[in-house]
């Protein structure tokens, strides 16, 4: 078997996806990383191409591919190999869904899903009011990742 691992270079020194793909080599599943950083894509032939050209991989080559990733490109990759029919782990369409924080919030309040109290605003000094009984806030960006942008407010005065 061999998997294919769509992984940002931002995630690369994170322990996951390292720790999965090592456990699966250990078991004897080939393993490579498609780092779409500096790459190129045809989506014609499913060919990822290192920007140097030194490198090639087919996702066509591939039993599954696991995405760790965000990236425009990285996505079009993923929603390639969804089109063409091989396995893929965190699809696009569920990295699509918890992109954006507001649509996620209201999901997860629609399905009862237990969270952090969630408030959704245009401006963040519409928050003031709520300050007594909900402090501190963590106020997030709708399109926030991996932690970027958060902001913890203590006080209605650094809205």
């Amino acid at each position: 078997m061999k998997i294919g691992f769509i992984v940002e270079s931002r995630y690369m020194r994170q322990e996951m996806p390292g720790a999965v793909m090592k456990a699966l080599s250990k078991s004897g599943i080939d393993v490579e990383t498609l780092c779409p950083t500096g790459s190129y894509f045809e989506p014609e032939t499913g060919v990822l191409i290192c920007e140097d050209g030194s490198r090639r991989n087919n996702l066509n080559d591939y039993d599954a591919i696991i995405s760790r990733n965000r990236s425009l490109l990285g996505l079009a990759m993923l929603y390639y190999a969804e089109t063409a029919g091989i396995m893929v782990i965190n699809t696009h369409s569920s990295i699509q869904k918890v992109r954006n924080k507001a649509k996620m919030g209201i999901a997860m309040a629609i399905e009862g899903i237990c969270s952090a109290p969630t408030f959704l605003a245009d401006h963040a000094s519409a928050l003031a009011g709520i300050m007594e009984k909900f402090s501190p806030l963590i106020l997030k960006a709708t399109y926030g990742d991996n932690s970027q942008g958060l902001r913890v407010i203590r006080n209605p005065l650094d809205l």
